[in-house]
């Protein structure tokens, strides 16, 4: 929260929160006195009661959205559908060691796409790292993704982002 708290502080911009804890309640909450936090994703596998969090996120003026684990099938989201602005996918697996983009992520965010349809977005977070893995995702029907380590650390990271935007516009993506 403290790092969330600085960066929402500093950045001249709307912010999503990613939530990966086994008690996220704790940290949703107070995202809501937050007004550049404007989308909260929690993962599905840490929520007894989905919906009602969903709801809460909702009613509070943020946009909510679910997060899954390879472990989670993309069709549990099925019943919360109509309560969710974006599905998050993780396209690698967060164990701190290699973080690869999985084989299994683009036919997780296809099926996202699918569930979702066109009335929300679908984001894939992890081991997007490259030209080879952004388009793969891009072209699964991920419309935003997350690239910390792609981006974070690089010498030049404005350049850095330039380039991936480029090769989207080329794409057409």
């Amino acid at each position: 929260m403290k790092a969330v708290r600085e960066i929402a502080a500093y950045a001249d911009m709307q912010l999503n929160v990613h939530i990966m804890a086994t008690n996220p309640m704790q940290y949703v909450e107070p995202l809501f006195g937050l007004p550049s936090v404007s989308e909260i994703a929690v993962h599905i596998e840490a929520l007894p009661y989905p919906l009602a969090v969903l709801r809460g996120i909702r009613a509070a003026g943020k946009k909510a959205g679910l997060a899954l684990n390879f472990s989670t099938p993309v069709s549990n989201l099925a019943p919360f559908i109509n309560d969710l602005d974006f599905i998050l996918i993780m396209s690698s697996e967060p164990d701190g060691a290699d973080q690869s983009f999985h084989i299994s992520a683009p036919d997780r965010i296809r099926e996202a796409r699918r569930l979702l349809g066109q009335r929300g977005r679908v984001w894939a977070d992890g081991g997007i790292v490259d030209e080879q893995t952004l388009l793969l995702a891009c072209k699964s029907g991920a419309d935003t993704v997350v690239m910390g380590r792609a981006i974070v650390g690089y010498d030049e990271p404005m350049q850095k982002i330039a380039f991936f935007r480029q090769i989207l516009a080329e794409n057409r993506l």
